[in-house]
């Protein structure tokens, strides 16, 4: 018996045998790692989702606040109560959506949303209005959160003090 060519036919075996396990293994690891990496990116899309809804709900109860304020002013006096109770309901809403984007948002984005609340309950049709200001700035910082742009993050912007 030749042992030489039985030990390299052994080797050969064990050899071909640990490097498909290992192979095994490695792609096990890796597959694992694209599932985690896929599983993160879907809950970063989930979550901006999410984000865009509320900023945008937010925007959209800032502009029937407007609506609400126009009607109420250019009401008659027999309109004038029902045009208030809508500006009343229009502002309530906007300061819950306020709070909503609070939750979820960096400091500046917070603060420029109860900001925009506020300053679109005095909204005047043909007037200056800082209302615009701050929205354009609103949108900026709303755009930045959600494409991931950290520029003013965490940093309290206070514009125009608290919401009254």
């Amino acid at each position: 018996m030749d042992w030489g060519a039985i030990a390299v036919a052994i080797t050969t075996g064990v050899v071909g045998i640990v490097g498909t396990a290992l192979g095994a293994w490695l792609a096990g690891r890796s597959q694992t790692a694209n599932l985690r990496i896929s599983i993160d990116a879907e809950e970063r899309r989930a979550k901006n989702a999410e984000k865009r809804r509320i900023y945008a709900a937010h925007l959209a109860a800032c502009t029937e606040v407007q609506r609400a304020v126009l009607k109420r002013d250019g009401s008659q006096a027999e309109e004038k109560r029902a045009a208030t109770l809508e500006y009343g309901i229009a502002a309530a809403a906007s300061v819950a959506i306020a709070a909503e984007v609070s939750l979820i948002a960096p400091q500046n984005v917070s603060d420029l949303a109860l900001s925009a609340a506020k300053e679109a309950g005095n909204f005047k049709s043909g007037a200056v209005n800082k209302y615009f200001g701050i929205r354009e700035q609103l949108i900026t910082a709303m755009r930045d959160d959600l494409s991931g742009n950290q520029a003013g993050n965490g940093e309290s912007v206070s514009i125009h003090g608290s919401l009254d």
